[in-house]
């Protein structure tokens, strides 16, 4: 269709021709008939016009002369207010001091009311202190007479026991002297005078105790004579100080009472002061309303006379503006007329000057978006054809190790049916089937689920950046049947239960005998094996001794870490080109394309616009040709500049690996490196050809290979461009940069934009960040993609994890129960176990890590499109993360687990299988 269109193109651009210039001249036509008459409305206009104008002089005259009268008349009652004013002011005064001085008497009085009150406060205190005052003394003086009658009581029976003691010492001291002249005289015999001597003791010591009783009751005595000469003299000077307060309390309660007097005397007189104000500030009132009333009318008519004298200036200032408009309208019409006599006969002009037009043909792939819409898809279907088959691969794992435990678990039943009669092609069916059943479940499932919802992810992220319509996603059947296909690497439960159908039915029947423990090679390193624990050393050795379920984990857990990392990795790559591309690479702000008719002066203006913002500019011939090197032959950029430095200011040309910059000289052009790729692996020094147009195509040798990830970009000078081509760089492009790098503010972008465009031959104008703005765009959906990868990988490496973790416990269900019945904890088992996990875990992570650095090398080639070289680094967070997620799902796993091995019953555990 398109080579029909072209045949048929001098027919229609003769035609095409002809109607313009037929269209054209009906046009002039046209517009010469309406000049006439807009010649003619604009006579009749001004005449109008200066009729209007003369009436509205004579009104104006009218209302000159009663805004002269209206103003005598508001200067009279000017002068009455201000009158008024004064004497308003002169009361106002007078009342404002009246009202001081009475704020100040009421304030003094208020003061003086509360000191009284203060005064009464003080004075009911000091009464009450001096009623309690005066019953403690009452009662202490009650006290103390009541002490000294009884100590006058105690004083005489003091006195009494003091002279009865006397007595009876008396006595007792005759009564020892009779028997001492008893006993001298013979008279009293010895037995009597040992019994009265006896009896003389008794008394003196009867005496004497009373005597010591006789003593203590002094010493209270005196004691108490004290206590009440004490009590007495502060009784005394209690009662003086009580005397003394009371004749304080007297005089003060008298003063308080002259207080009371003024007080009520002072309120008095304010009040009839109060009411002389207050009469006084009503009258002044009145005159205020009064004043204020008649102000409102001199305003009112004040507001009036300046409305209307507003309305005479408007009026005087629209008459001269008529005057002026009128004479400018006159000017104006006559040189609108004239413009319009003068583009009449200039697109006459024009209409001589026609050329025959050019008929141009376009395919849909000729619209950018069309193209970059089929370039993501083609992203999308490369990975799309890497990432499946390393999730079947780990799928295939999990199945194998799955069907391998559980032929191992039903080594009995197996027996039981060989010996029952069963062939081992039955026994096998029956676990194929179990295989087969699972396997094509599975795929059903995730085949309808994955059918549905990832493509819609993907669509919805791209819907960001296109309108794509409703989108239908039906089910595939191909699709469909080459996923089950896939998922049938179950079958290798054949080679599971193959192994085991070669023993004989007893020995099936029988538990397996556990595998023999060998030594492993780090024994035989001694200054290491005799530091580790008797737990490190079985763990060690059970690690060797189950070596495939080692190798299974190792893999398993590489596999999915290696996923992970390759998610990460893309997504690194993807994300470089943004960062690298724009802000290493391409040092320009933006771009002015300009057409090959462009005028010198023209060109002068647009570098003149942009020396005005501070910009620095220069001139880059930029075109898309051909590039073929032998077979081999894509689209890129020439890009080409007067010398290296003009080039330089632009664009970035360096190394990738050393980050070496390159000179763009005069021996040769300087390539990006996926555009060497393409061509075969061109090599610095080896020779392309450029296709410049359909009739002229150079040789070019490679001088350098410099490092670009957007479109292809041939780097050439003037110099060399001449060697080549015999003629000068024919410029069609005003490369510019901001002071301020690229943030220039959207604003400023259109007024910049805007007065480029202005120039004549400026054909378009882009700022580097728009195409920034897209290409982020179009890499912010792709990450969506690269998202989805992540998380199917870390849920695969949790199922992994899982799984064989799983196979681990089961397997060894009876050694974990014989260490639960030997006193093991449940963390000291769960370690046990565990740690051969986590250095599997660990081996496998390293593992993946190295395994997943070549596979995101080989995804992110084989993801790539012609015009897109994606980043080659993977930032080391890539690492730490894709470590930590399949870290933390091990750890996740071993936590599930630790609850199972708690609940293991260690007597069915241990029960006898025999």
């Amino acid at each position: 269709i398109k080579e029909l269109l072209e045949s048929v193109a001098d027919t229609r651009e003769t035609e095409r021709f002809d109607d313009i210039l037929s269209e054209a001249n009906d046009k002039i036509a046209d517009a010469e008939k309406e000049l006439a008459d807009k010649k003619q409305e604009a006579y009749d206009k001004i005449a109008d016009g200066e009729k209007e104008l003369e009436d509205a002089k004579a009104q104006l005259d009218d209302a000159k002369v009663q805004l002269a009268d209206g103003k005598k008349e508001l200067d009279d009652a000017k002068a009455q207010l201000d009158d008024s004013e004064i004497q308003l002011a002169d009361s106002k005064k007078l009342l404002d001091d009246t009202a001081v001085q009475l704020a100040d008497s009421k304030k003094q009085l208020d003061d003086n009311k509360k000191l009284l009150e203060d005064t009464k406060l003080q004075l009911d205190n000091s009464k009450k202190k001096l009623d309690y005052s005066e019953k403690t003394l009452a009662s202490a003086k009650a006290e103390l007479d009541e002490n000294k009658q009884l100590l006058d009581s105690t004083k005489a029976q003091l006195d009494s026991a003091k002279a009865e003691l006397d007595k009876n010492q008396s006595e007792l001291d005759a009564a020892r002297s009779q028997l001492a002249q008893g006993i001298a005289a013979g008279l009293i015999d010895e037995q009597t005078a040992a019994a009265t001597k006896a009896q003389l003791d008794a008394s003196q010591s009867q005496i004497d105790n009373a005597r010591v009783q006789y003593e203590q009751g002094l010493a209270q005595y005196n004691a108490g004579c004290k206590q009440y000469s004490e009590g007495l003299e502060k009784y005394n000077s209690g009662y003086a100080e009580y005397s003394r307060g009371l004749e304080q309390y007297s005089a003060g309660y008298a003063k308080y009472e002259d207080g009371v007097k003024q007080l009520e005397t002072g309120y008095a007189q304010y009040n009839d002061g109060y009411a002389q104000y207050e009469d006084g500030l009503k009258k002044y009132e009145d005159g205020l309303q009064k004043y204020e009333d008649g102000l409102k009318q001199y305003n009112d008519g004040v507001a009036e006379y300046e409305k209307n004298y507003a309305d005479y200036e408007k009026g005087l200032a629209e008459y001269n503006d008529g005057v002026k408009e009128l004479r400018d309208s006159k000017a104006e019409a006559e040189e609108k007329l004239a413009d319009g006599q003068k583009e009449i006969d200039d697109a006459k002009a024009e209409i001589n000057d026609l050329e025959k037009p050019v008929w141009y043909v376009f395919d849909r792939d000729d619209n950018p978006g069309y193209t970059e819409y089929g370039q993501n898809a083609e992203r999308i279907k490369n990975i799309a054809l890497v990432f499946p088959v390393f999730f079947v691969m780990v799928a295939a794992l999990v199945c194998l190790t799955t069907m391998t435990r559980m032929v191992e678990e039903q080594r009995t039943q197996i027996g039981t049916l060989k010996a029952l009669g069963y062939g081992s092609g039955s026994i096998i069916l029956k676990y194929m089937i179990y295989a087969l059943t699972a396997a094509i479940l599975g795929a059903l499932f995730g085949t309808l689920v994955g059918l549905k919802i990832f493509p819609a992810i993907i669509i919805m992220a791209y819907s960001m950046m296109y309108k794509i319509p409703d989108s239908i996603l039906p089910y595939d059947p191909v699709l469909i049947c080459a996923t089950i296909a896939a998922s049938l690497v179950s079958l290798t439960v054949y080679f599971s239960c193959k192994a085991i159908l070669h023993e004989q039915p007893a020995e099936l029947m029988r538990p397996k005998a556990p595998k023999s423990g060998k030594k492993i090679l780090l024994e035989h390193v001694g200054f290491i094996w005799k530091h580790l624990t008797f737990s490190h050393k079985v763990t060690l050795r059970n690690i060797f001794r189950y070596k495939r379920r080692m190798l299974m984990t190792v893999i398993g857990i590489a596999g999915c870490t290696a996923l992970v990392l390759t998610g990460f990795g893309v997504y690194d790559s993807v994300n470089d080109i943004l960062y690298k591309q724009f802000d290493e690479i391409s040092n320009d702000t933006g771009i002015a394309a300009y057409s090959d008719s462009i005028e010198e002066k023209e060109l002068a203006d647009a570098f003149d616009i942009l020396d005005s913002y501070g910009y620095e500019a220069g001139y880059i011939y930029q075109k898309q040709i051909t590039a073929e090197a032998g077979s081999n032959s894509t689209e890129a950029y020439i890009f080409a500049g007067n010398e290296d430095s003009d080039i330089a200011k632009f664009v970035t040309v360096k190394d990738r690996l050393n980050g070496e910059h390159y000179t763009v000289g005069d021996d040769g052009v300087i390539i990006n490196e996926k555009l060497a790729t393409l061509l075969g692996g061109v090599k610095r020094g080896d020779t392309i050809t450029l296709v410049l147009s359909d009739t002229e195509k150079v040789q070019a040798k490679v001088s350098e290979i410099c490092e670009n990830y957007a479109h292809h970009y041939i780097y050439i000078n003037e110099n060399y461009y001449k060697q080549i081509t015999d003629d000068s760089i024919p410029y069609n492009s005003i490369f510019f940069n901001s002071p301020d790098g690229d943030e220039v503010e959207e604003a400023l972008r259109d007024e910049i934009s805007e007065k480029l465009m202005g120039v004549d031959g400026i054909m378009g104008v882009s700022f580097k960040t728009s195409v920034e703005g897209t290409f982020a765009n179009m890499l912010k959906s792709l990450t969506m993609v690269v998202i989805v990868l992540i998380v199917s990988a870390g849920v695969l490496a949790f199922i992994v994890l899982y799984n064989l973790t799983n196979i681990n416990i089961n397997e060894r269900i009876r050694e974990i129960a014989t260490l639960k019945v030997l006193g093991f904890y449940d963390k000291e088992v769960s370690m046990y176990v565990f740690r051969e996990t986590i250095i599997l875990t660990l081996l496998g992570t390293v593992t993946g890590l190295l395994f997943g650095r070549f596979l995101v090398d080989f995804v992110v080639r084989t993801a790539e499109i012609d015009m897109v070289m994606f980043g080659r680094d993977v930032h080391p967070t890539s690492y730490i993360i894709s470590v930590v997620i399949t870290l933390v799902f091990a750890l996740i796993v071993t936590l599930v687990m630790h609850r199972h091995l708690k609940k293991v019953d260690m007597v069915e555990a241990l029960k006898s299988v025999e």
